[in-house]
Formats: C-alpha cells, structure tokens, sequence
C-alpha cells in the first residue's frame, strides 16, 4: 500500500511548504504511525521546512488524534487555518469533528471510514473554499471486512463513486456534468475536447506505475504452506526478540508496530520480496532495521535472493538514509510509548 503514497510524497518533495494542503485519515494508532513514519523516511530533509532544519516546530508533517496534546492541536488547528508550517496531517477521525479548515485539496483515506456517513463527513474537510479538491482512498481487502456493508459497497461499485457514495443518502443524486471533475470512473471515460481530456491529477498513476504482481527487480519464488508456517515462526521469533528489552507500559506493538497483521501481509506476498525496498514501499514496517532483519530471514528460509540486488540496491539505499533514520526512530519510538501510555492511561481518569 505506501507505494501509492509515492504521488503525495513527489508533490511535497516538489513544492516543499507550498504543497497543497492535506489530511491522511487513518483508523488506527498504529496506521498513523506506520504512514507518518514512511512519510517522514521517503522525504528526509524535505519534511522540513526550512530543509536544514530538524527542529519539530520545522516539520511540514504532523500528527493528530484524539489524544494528542490540547497545546499541540492548538497549534495544528491554527497551522491550517492559516499559512504555518503544516500542510499535511496524518489524523484519526477525531480531525474531522466539528473544524472547518478552508483550503485542504487532498483527502486520502488509509483504509475507508466505517461507515458511509463518516467517509463523507472525512471528504467534507476538502474543498471547503469552494475550489476543487480530491478525496483518494487507499486499501486492501482485510481493512474494508471492518466496515459496514454500505461502505463495502461504496468502495467495490463499478460505476460512478459520486451515486454509489451520496444516493443512499439524496436518491435524485447524478454524476457530475464534467466528468473529469466527478470521480475516479467517470474521469477515464472523460471526453470534454474532441482529443479527448487534457486534465491530469498528481495521484493518476499511483496504482500503475508500480505492479503488484512481482517485486521491484522482477523477481517471484513458489512458496509452499510448509514455507508459509515455516516464516510465521521465524518471523513471531524476530518478534519476540524485539519485544525484548523494550519497555512499553501496556500494548508493545505500538512501540515497535510489529503486528500480526504486518506478518500476514509478508506471509501473503512472499513470493515476491527480495529486496528491502520491496518492504519499505509496500508494507508498514517501522524502520528500516526492522526491513533488513525481515529480509534476513526470508533470506535464510529461501536462500534465492541475489547478492547483487542486495548489496548494491539495498546498500546503498541503507547508506543514503540511515543517518536520518537513527535520529528519526529514537523519536518515533518514544512518540509511541508515550502515546501508548496516554491511550491507556486515560481510561483511569
């Protein structure tokens, strides 16, 4: 899935602290640390504005959920309402409460709402000045088996995304007269000019300038169930050695964002994992350490993995960010205690 993130983080990259404004909506904890985490790791000194800085009042990216800080969602909250520092939030729900924000351009949703009355309420944070702006939903199968039927719906419909979202709620609802300015389904049918349509949008390609089918160097393996038990295990004891030493007060995952569910993603799609890069991209793991240690042993379990896709892609990448990365992850790590320990917390006050 952060393969599809790679538009928005071109953009930043692109246009540093005039990137148009925008709000990540995600349903977890731990989905808002794993994006912010990748945010922050594919951008390096361009999270920053200005770029040498590495103060967080400099960050462009920030966090928000429903128990952060009161001084920090001041903050946040006059960020972008004005012209700060701030131009894109990774969020819970809790953002999208009663504010009114005038000039976000992009939602995108890790994972749809669940349900359809707060999917829309979540795209309602965009376009409030009356520009257009885009609400992009991003997400695999298992996150939508926690939704309600009519967000299911929704998300697989086959036709316009604007009747399937707004008809159960307005019946006369029509797809847009522009069809480039409607939705998704609409835009690749647009014929506005005899060449058909001139407009194009950041997020066009997110989900075909990179295939899902093998990995990043073209590589693919057979992998039988006895492989597949063999990697849980190996996988549940990397775990466990990384549980070890840490001092979380009550859910260690969330220090270390090592979940079941990441273990099943790299279960389900080993067969095309050869490279760190293949981890970083397309799964939620934390750091970068914990990318190499993942491919250490899918390394010694298959043993097919080229010593030249390793050492020079992966090495180099590893040599161009680790710096970066040791500070960042000294941080992340006691962000996530610390949120830990006050989501806990404040069910005994």
């Amino acid at each position: 899935m952060f393969y599809q993130l790679s538009w928005l983080i071109k953009l930043i990259k692109d246009t540093g602290a005039c990137c148009p404004k925008t709000l990540i909506f995600c349903n977890t904890l731990n989905d808002i640390a794993a994006v912010f985490n990748h945010l922050m790791l594919q951008l390096g000194a361009n999270a920053y504005n200005p770029p040498e800085s590495r103060e967080p009042e400099c960050r462009i990216i920030g966090i928000y959920h429903s128990n952060s800080f009161k001084k920090q969602k001041e903050r946040l909250f006059s960020q972008l309402k004005g012209t700060g520092n701030k131009n894109s939030v990774v969020a819970s729900s809790a953002l999208g409460m009663g504010v009114n924000f005038p000039d976000i351009k992009y939602v995108i949703n890790w994972g749809p709402a669940r349900n359809l009355l707060d999917q829309l309420q979540e795209g309602g944070r965009a376009g409030r000045n009356g520009s257009s702006a885009h609400i992009v939903i991003i997400y695999h199968g298992q996150q939508v088996t926690h939704c309600d039927e009519d967000v299911e719906e929704f998300v697989n419909t086959t036709g316009c995304y604007r009747l399937a979202a707004y008809s159960p709620f307005d019946p006369s609802i029509q797809p847009g007269a522009v069809k480039h300015d409607c939705c998704n389904y609409c835009y690749q049918s647009c014929q506005c000019i005899e060449e058909g349509c001139p407009v194009s949008f950041p997020f066009d390609k997110m989900f075909t300038e990179h295939s899902c089918a093998t990995s990043q160097v073209g590589l693919t393996r057979s992998v039988s169930d006895q492989e597949k038990d063999d990697l849980r295990d190996a996988l549940q004891e990397l775990v466990s050695q990384i549980n070890t030493g840490r001092a979380a007060v009550f859910d260690m995952v969330s220090t270390h964002g090592f979940s079941d569910q990441l273990i099943s993603d790299i279960i389900d799609n080993s067969y095309r994992i050869f490279t760190v890069n293949d981890i970083r991209t397309q799964f939620p793991a934390f750091s970068i350490t914990h990318a190499y240690r993942i491919l250490d042993v899918i390394q010694e379990l298959f043993m097919d993995i080229p010593d030249s896709h390793f050492d020079q892609t992966d090495m180099e990448l590893y040599h161009d960010i680790t710096p970066f990365e040791q500070t960042l992850n000294e941080y992340f790590d006691s962000i996530c205690k610390l949120v830990s320990f006050i989501s806990n917390c404040s069910n005994y006050f």
